[in-house]
């Protein structure tokens, strides 16, 4: 492995391993993305599963204000031997996340009053209630991956999807209203988060150095993440809000292995954050261009496989939803094919507010533009036009940036 990499960098680079441990995390992470994707799509109606995950939808866009950018910064710090800024990281992470929890109250204000929808409306309550919990203590990831700890990093985060899913299901298996099912996930979450948070001080030997420029860069990280957080996770919003839970509902059973590739790429190419954080300019376009190369090839092998597979995996796992199956195969062309991560990941890693300030400000545009010109046209095939669009978008600029910019 380590050639691997010397060769992609033209150079030694740290041995930081466990690359395949991340990427077995993922297998496993998706695995149980997909029981409790097939559970809840053969036995929870399509309304409970479509509000459930517009939920999960609106907690998304919400974590950006608990200041989301910690996550990079605590990254790089650790990465750069600042272990102790775990502990800032930690008391800073609290603090934001009790300020974002009162726009889950807000939201429930608006369910009840003007949706008249109570179920909703209490579930927003228990997710408001459990937020700061939730994401403070879930800083033990981007801490590990700082660590270049790959290995744990990838087995705590199976441990915290493995645990969610088990309290999901078996939450179903004796009621399958919104309330309930939305309690025992953030109950799920509570637990896996803080048992792992523990295990992480544990095992692990901080110093008391702290990066006094931490918090300022996970500031500037979060502002340009704000509005790419929101509009991230607008079709959710579009598709709930204008065609119902029914339709979205429909949407995540024909995402989510679409969805679970997408991450399965995110996690991969973060593991090459530490060896793009001490690469020179020139040595990471190098790399980023092999990379882009191979990572495109596989890619299309993968998207070729699922339109052939899909098929059967409807027909075995989800026979209530086969008229979803070329929606699931466009996409994984959509949602899977995005070497321009690696792109990202260098800006990223070099701390290049301008241009990542930049991209995040023209990803939301692109989405918004065409969300209002083809929903009207074309409904949910609209959204995920908009989808496909956006990735080609900015895969043509990582293209760009790797073949023909001098910058």
């Amino acid at each position: 492995m380590k050639a691997f990499f010397n060769r992609i960098f033209g150079r030694n680079t740290p041995e930081l391993g466990h690359t395949a441990w991340m990427f077995s995390g993922q297998i496993g992470v998706s695995l149980a993305a997909f029981i409790l994707t097939y559970v809840m799509a053969n036995y929870v109606s399509d309304t409970v599963a479509g509000s459930y995950r517009y939920i999960l939808a609106i907690y998304s866009s919400v974590s950006v204000f608990a200041l989301i950018g910690l996550n990079t910064a605590l990254t790089h710090s650790v990465s750069n031997g600042k272990t102790g800024s775990y502990f800032l990281a930690i008391k800073t992470r609290f603090i934001y996340s009790c300020g974002a929890a009162f726009i889950f109250f807000a939201c429930a204000v608006y369910a009840y009053l003007y949706q008249l929808n109570t179920s909703l409306a209490i579930a927003l309550l228990v997710v408001g209630l459990t937020f700061p919990i939730i994401e403070t203590f879930s800083l033990y990831l981007p801490y590990l991956n700082g660590r270049a700890d790959f290995k744990k990093s990838a087995l705590f985060l199976l441990a915290n999807r493995v645990c969610t899913m088990v309290f999901v299901v078996g939450a179903i298996f004796v009621d399958t209203n919104l309330i309930l099912l939305i309690s025992f996930y953030c109950l799920g979450q509570i637990v896996s988060v803080y048992l792992l948070h523990r295990l992480t001080l544990h095992v692990s030997v901080m110093n008391s150095q702290v990066d006094e420029g931490m918090i300022p860069y996970a500031k500037h990280v979060t502002l340009m993440s704000v509005i790419g957080a929101v509009t991230a996770q607008l079709d959710k919003y579009i598709l709930f809000i204008f065609f119902g839970p029914v339709a979205l509902a429909k949407f995540w059973f024909a995402s989510v292995l679409p969805q679970e590739m997408n991450r399965g790429v995110s996690i991969l190419v973060s593991t090459f954050f530490p060896r793009f954080a001490v690469g020179t300019k020139e040595q990471n376009k190098r790399a980023a261009r092999k990379l882009y190369l191979l990572s495109s090839v596989a890619m299309i092998s993968i998207i070729g496989v699922y339109a052939v597979v899909a098929p059967t995996l409807f027909s075995v796992f989800l026979p209530l939803h086969s008229d979803a199956i070329v929606m699931s195969t466009v996409l994984m062309a959509a949602y899977g094919f995005v070497p321009y991560y690696f792109v990202w990941q260098i800006f990223s890693a070099q701390k290049n507010v301008k241009i990542m300030y930049i991209l995040n400000t023209l990803e939301p545009i692109i989405l918004v533009t065409c969300y209002l010109i083809l929903v009207p046209l074309y409904g949910v095939w609209g959204v995920i036009a908009t989808i496909f669009i956006k990735n080609l978008a900015f895969n043509l600029h990582g293209l760009y940036y790797v073949i023909a910019s001098k910058s």
